[in-house]
């Protein structure tokens, strides 16, 4: 690995953008016999009735809900379709968070979340951890690596340090010295 050495732009919040493995509940506002729960495809799709497959992986909730009510329109099955799209188990974008906290492992990103929100499902740093982190991500110019401050974030309450955190990031917390 080559690691560039490149300030990460602090990302606003955004929606969750779904994909293989995640699950949704799609009903119809004046339609509830068209509720339907389905898991998204490795093709990012789901089947739907009347209008079968749906791509919808990639996307937000909110695009998801438009293309099946417009499908559902094109189609002549529905007037004016009010679609709402649920994610009911968040499954394909996950973070791995290793190195010295109470609960090693990867975990699935429900929302747009952070460094600080990781750690707390992680169970928090351990006793031996030291007081910064790395966040890894790999960018389209290589791996991108982000030293954390855990102290100023955690203490002081420093938001420059609470990075958001990316599908297949790293965060990995070290033994102290």
């Amino acid at each position: 690995f080559a690691f560039v050495f490149t300030p990460f732009a602090h990302a606003t919040k955004k929606d969750y953008i779904l994909g293989p493995g995640d699950i949704v509940r799609i009903t119809d506002y004046d339609h509830q016999d068209m509720t339907t729960e389905a898991r998204i495809s490795e093709r990012n799709a789901i089947t739907f009735p009347l209008i079968g497959e749906v791509r919808i992986g990639g996307s937000s909730s909110g695009a998801a809900e438009a293309a099946i009510a417009k499908q559902l329109e094109q189609g002549g099955f529905v007037k004016q379709a009010q679609v709402n799209v649920v994610i009911s188990q968040f499954h394909s974008q996950q973070i791995s968070v290793l190195g010295q906290v109470n609960k090693p492992g990867k975990y699935a990103i429900e929302t747009a979340s952070n460094v600080a929100d990781l750690l707390a499902i992680a169970g928090g740093v351990n006793q031996i951890g030291a007081d910064n982190a790395v966040l890894v991500r790999q960018g389209d110019s290589g791996t991108v690596k982000k030293e954390i401050d855990l102290i100023a974030l955690l203490q002081s309450g420093d938001t420059t340090q609470n990075m958001e955190v990316m599908n297949d990031d790293v965060i990995f917390v070290p033994r102290a010295q």
